[in-house]
């Protein structure tokens, strides 16, 4: 493990699960557990400069987590409290979204970002020319460092009639492409406009409302 390089790391699973009361944020404990023994010595010393990402599973349901605080070392794992609750009540079945994380259930991953690993403007631009970082056809970046990016022009729903176990299907990373192309139903989207030195954060972009 190197510590001026990106690092993710494998799913974390919730622990534990504090009913949700009057509409409040559901109460999570989540574990990771190290891949080998390195990356276990790579935790205990940059463990509190780590951030969570939310697996894209949840968002697509209208589901966000929240982490306050950084993980904590707790035996031969690290735990982190967070907070789920739902942003989106039109989903199917949106009051049963609670219920959707018991323990086992795969949340996410933890990340390490430092600024070290951060490419410049001409390193991006020969990573692209060099094929070591590949975009997407329908966006370009010159030599400035300018990004083009081409406008989406439709956003997804889910559809109205889908059973729980479906609901549970997709909350749990157990549905493939072909289930999300049959539950999914398209809609013509207004272009999103972003001023420079701005952004937009999402945890999936199938689900950007």
């Amino acid at each position: 493990m190197q510590p001026d390089q990106f690092w993710t790391s494998q799913d974390g699973q919730v622990l534990t699960v504090q009913a949700a009361k009057n509409d409040k944020p559901l109460q999570l404990t989540l574990a990771f557990w190290p891949r080998d023994s390195s990356e276990w010595e790579f935790w205990q010393k940059h463990h509190a400069e780590f951030k969570f990402t939310e697996r894209s599973t949840l968002a697509r349901i209208g589901i966000e987590m929240l982490t306050p605080n950084p993980p904590r070392i707790d035996g031969n794992r690290l735990i982190l409290d967070a907070e789920a609750f739902i942003y989106d009540t039109t989903v199917p079945h949106a009051d049963y979204w609670a219920k959707l994380f018991r323990p086992g259930t795969p949340v996410g991953r933890l990340y390490f970002a430092p600024a070290e690993a951060k490419l410049t403007t001409d390193e991006i631009w020969q990573a692209i020319r060099s094929n070591t970082l590949k975009l997407p056809n329908t966006l370009s970046i010159d030599r400035d460092g300018r990004v083009f990016l081409t406008p989406h022009n439709v956003r997804y729903t889910l559809k109205p009639d889908l059973d729980r176990e479906t609901i549970s299907r997709l909350a749990n990373g157990l549905a493939g492409r072909n289930l999300l192309d049959k539950v999914q139903i398209r809609h013509a989207a207004t272009p999103l406009t972003i001023d420079p030195h701005t952004g937009v954060l999402t945890s999936c972009s199938m689900y950007l409302k």
